[in-house]
């Protein structure tokens, strides 16, 4: 690839991400494996498709709300199955087309401000396809007139306004992997899996020229650029990624093609008609690489790439209208990452002149449509409409701006009402003119039961943020792995093996009364934990080999049925715990079920004693950190070898491996199993949360063995082998035996791991994650362990189970004394009363008020309050100071001592 920079005004463009806390954080981005962008930008919205279960869904938000995104942030969700494609309309920045898995394309309107609650209806449905639709391109200059393409093979044209097909095109053989409108809507030029690009005309579907496009397997994407021309991306046979420009008028011969690496990701890429700029993207790519395009050859020169340390799984840009003139901003994207970061990307070029730049802002196409659709159907063609960037930004009202623009309804030509998504070129309706009829439920961006002229006071709001925060964070909130997780546990256990735990906290009465609210948001389907099924399955692979080594073991006759009985125990499961609880969380469930199961109370339960010893033998094993471990690892069984229980061993691999000490042993084997090494990370957390307790979820980025081609060899052990020479004679020799295994390789997949932060948990207490930390090939895993990191707090001090904090009053206050209230960790306010006189340094006590004691949390600290005196500054006169003295009728008194 050509790396010689040409004399150009972009060659200093650079890029520079923006900080996370003005990025769009805790987003649950989509998985899916589709190519696509998965996200749409406009000056007023960011669309986000997103991950759920039972339907499809994308975020629909105002670009103001940058930081952390609530976990139940209103989405879009009127799809019956996974959206896959997103786009705004051009003409009007409040209505957004989106392609699903259910074969429909939805036109929506959200309001300005964006949504309220849940928007399930859309303002159009479009209805025709037989496959998923894949891609939804918005005509540039034609009012109402979108573009879709399917699984099905055909591409739609649609006039959106009345809800019907004006061209279908079904001259593909296979499936179609992109369309571009050229400039103004004549012509559209598509790539498809046969390798082969088409010119087609969309008002009848002829196909005006064809030609064969890069020959690789893999995906292909191809562009109109301004001048006719069309820029491609895809790959060569020997899948090496390319980008090539071809003139329309003949396909067949690239008029130059690159390649630029191998990787295995697509590129998409972004055109700015304006600039002429190009910017690749590729998915799974952690850089962006720009071009300036030019008609002259050699056409695409190379400027610069732009680097980062983190992929990008989507990719959005700004329209020109939304980019910042004062900073001389060229162009803005918006980098999905697989952490649920949207992070903001800005290209600049840099000047020293606070002046607009001309030369880097021509006119840009305007929020005003050219045509309407029926004249277009006819055969009139326009360039987009221009706007003078300059006018945006200063305030002058161009056409675009002061015309009529929304869903308004007016008479169709076909004595239908059409549904008008954009601004109107005509005068401004007067208020009686049909046209300033509005759609209600368009309008309201289906923001629920929101009613004009109701208020909500602040108190109330506060409250129900607040109980938001205590709910969310027990919410599962990701449906699509939750139902994977059921599908998958149906699989290997019984239904009524599967448990759901309540969570511990309550909905407190603020909450009831935030339900009984005509217009908040109801949590009738807050989902239940599922840490017992998580642990289970997380666990299930890892012990296999063990669960069939056990059932090897019950085929023997030597067992007995109490034996057999004890391999098929499960530990957690008596204890009703997931695997990763804390021993606090043991002992807390051992006390209860200790007298829930005691023989004393179940007379008349025959199998209560037996019980009653399972939860014994349960606490006894996972309240040692040692034996938890071989548990882990082994099971039951594991635990029998270790304390010396040799009956389910084969006495003649043992006999010879010890008298050799050759390892025959098994319990040798087991305890020299390879083991991934163990991840350590600093969890901090705030006071509040220590006070309170809290559940914190992290997405661990973990490689998981996937089988992949071929075998390789595994389990390899030094066994001995017994030769027998001839009469008497034997010969002992030691070799290697390895098993044949499937070929797997470790693939980085990221699950959410939920951290309880117990209340009064002490700085570096360890919160283990057994069999998460890094894989080994051979062997078990190793363990992930949070350590406790308490930040330190601006009012308290914390000192084992106490609280320390000082509290300033006046001479005035500390003589007459004082009635002070200052809020806690949780919220609630601490009132401090005294009458008397109260001296400087005096400690007060306030009883229960302290962080609660790890273990029992019915044991709770004090807080103590260190009074400072504020002395007033001022100076006094004579006659105050006698009265001062006459007051407080006290002699002098000087004292000199060691106060240390």
């Amino acid at each position: 690839m050509a790396r010689v920079v040409r004399n150009s005004k972009f060659r200093h463009v650079f890029g520079q991400a923006a900080k996370k806390q003005d990025c769009y954080d805790n987003i649950r981005i989509t998985k899916s494996a589709w190519d696509s962008t998965f996200c749409s930008v406009n000056p007023k919205f960011l669309a986000i498709i997103t991950e759920s279960a039972g339907g499809g869904a994308f975020l629909a938000l105002p670009l103001d709300k940058i930081g952390r995104i609530d976990r139940d942030v209103p989405l879009v969700t009127g799809h019956k199955a996974a959206v896959l494609d997103l786009a705004w309309c051009p003409h009007n920045d409040n209505v957004i087309a989106s392609g699903s898995e259910d074969c429909t394309v939805k036109i929506w309107q959200i309001p300005d401000g964006g949504l309220s609650s849940n928007l399930t209806q859309p303002a159009v449905d479009l209805v025709a396809h037989q496959r998923r639709v894949g891609q939804v391109v918005w005509h540039p200059s034609a009012l109402n007139v979108l573009l879709s393409a399917g699984g099905d093979m055909k591409i739609f044209i649609w006039n959106v306004g009345k809800s019907i097909i004006l061209t279908t095109i079904e001259c593909h053989p296979e499936v179609i992997l992109s369309v571009s409108w050229n400039h103004n809507g004549s012509r559209i030029v598509t790539s498809c899996k046969d390798k082969i690009f088409r010119i087609i005309n969309p008002r009848n579907g002829h196909v005006i020229k064809s030609g064969m496009g890069h020959q690789g397997a893999k995906p292909a994407r191809a562009i109109y650029l301004r001048d006719g021309r069309i820029f491609s991306t895809g790959f060569s046979r020997m899948s090496e990624r390319q980008y090539a420009l071809w003139d329309q008028d003949n396909l067949g011969i690239h008029l130059t093609m690159e390649e630029l690496d191998s990787s295995n990701g697509i590129l998409f890429p972004f055109y700015d008609e304006d600039t002429g700029l190009i910017f690749l993207c590729g998915k799974g790519d952690s850089t962006i690489r720009y071009f300036e395009y030019t008609p002259e050859a050699p056409y695409i020169h190379y400027i610069n790439t732009y680097s980062s340390s983190d992929p990008q799984r989507g990719m959005g840009v700004m329209l020109k209208r939304g980019l910042n003139i004062a900073t001389c901003e060229i162009a803005r994207f918006y980098k999905l990452l697989n952490s649920g970061l949207c992070e903001v990307i800005s290209f600049t070029v840099p000047r020293k002149s606070e002046l607009f730049q001309e030369d880097l802002y021509p006119d840009t196409a305007a929020e005003e449509h050219a045509v309407t659709a029926d004249e277009w159907i006819e055969g009139k063609d326009a360039n987009p409409r221009l706007v003078s960037i300059r006018d945006l930004h200063s305030g002058v009202k161009s056409q675009a701006n002061t015309s009529s623009g929304g869903l308004t309804l007016g008479p169709g030509a076909q004595q239908k009402q059409e549904i008008v998504f954009g601004k109107s070129t005509s005068q401004k309706p007067s208020p009686t003119s049909p046209q300033n009829t509005t759609q209600t439920n368009a309008n309201n961006g289906g923001g629920g039961n929101v009613q004009h002229g109701q208020h909500v006071d602040n108190e109330f709001l506060d409250k129900l943020v607040e109980e938001m925060r205590r709910v969310k964070i027990i919410v599962k909130g990701h449906e699509r792995r939750i139902k994977t997780l059921e599908e998958r546990l149906s699989q290997y256990e019984a239904p009524s093996n599967v448990k759901f735990i309540r969570s511990k906290f309550s909905p407190s009465s603020s909450l009831t009364e935030i339900q009984q609210k005509p217009n908040n948001k109801q949590y009738d389907n807050i989902l239940y934990q599922l840490d017992i099924i998580n642990s289970r399955l997380n666990d299930f692979d890892r012990r296999m080999d063990d669960f069939n080594y056990r059932l090897k073991l019950l085929e023997k006759p030597s067992i007995n049925k109490q034996q057999s009985r004890d391999l098929m125990r499960d530990f957690y499961k008596i204890l009703n715990l997931p695997r990763t609880a804390t021993l606090n969380q043991i002992k807390k469930s051992y006390r209860k079920l200790a007298k829930e199961l005691h023989p004393d109370k179940n007379n008349n339960d025959p199998k209560a004693q037996e019980r009653f010893q399972d939860l014994g033998a349960a606490y006894e094993a996972l309240s040692d950190p040692d034996k938890r471990k071989i548990y882990d690892k082994h099971g039951e069984d594991g635990l029998k070898r270790q304390g010396g229980d040799d009956s389910f061993h084969d006495p003649f691999s043992s006999f010879f491996g010890d008298f050799f000490h050759f390892g025959g042993s098994r319990d040798d084997g087991h305890n020299q199993v390879p083991r991934g090494g163990d991840l350590v990370v600093d969890l901090y957390v705030t006071l509040e949360e220590v006070y309170n307790g809290n559940f914190i979820e992290v997405v661990r980025a973990k490689p998981v063995a996937k089988q992949t081609a071929g075998s390789r060899k595994c389990n390899c052990r030094m066994e001995m082998r017994t030769t027998q020479m001839g009469p008497g004679r034997f010969q002992m020799m030691q070799e290697q035996v390895c098993d044949e295994c499937p070929n797997i390789k470790f693939v980085t997949e990221e699950m959410i791991l939920e951290i309880e932060v117990e209340a009064g948990v002490a700085d570096g207490y360890q919160i283990p994650f057994i069999a998460e930390g890094e894989p080994h090939i051979e062997g078990e895993p190793g363990d992930l362990k949070f350590i406790i990191r308490i930040q330190k707090h601006s009012r308290f001090e914390r000192k084992n189970n106490d609280l320390y904090t000082n509290l300033t009053i006046t001479l005035q206050d500390a003589l007459n004394g004082f009635d002070v209230s200052f809020p806690h960790l949780d919220g609630h306010n601490v009132t401090i009363k005294r009458e008397k006189i109260t001296w400087p340094g005096a400690r007060i006590k306030k009883k229960g008020e302290g962080i609660p004691q790890h273990d029992q949390n019915n044991i709770i600290g004090d807080l103590y309050v260190t009074i400072d005196v504020d002395f007033p500054k001022r100076e006094f006169n004579d006659e105050q100071r006698e009265a001062i003295k006459t007051l407080l009728h006290q002699e002098s008194k000087n004292q000199l001592y060691n106060g240390l």
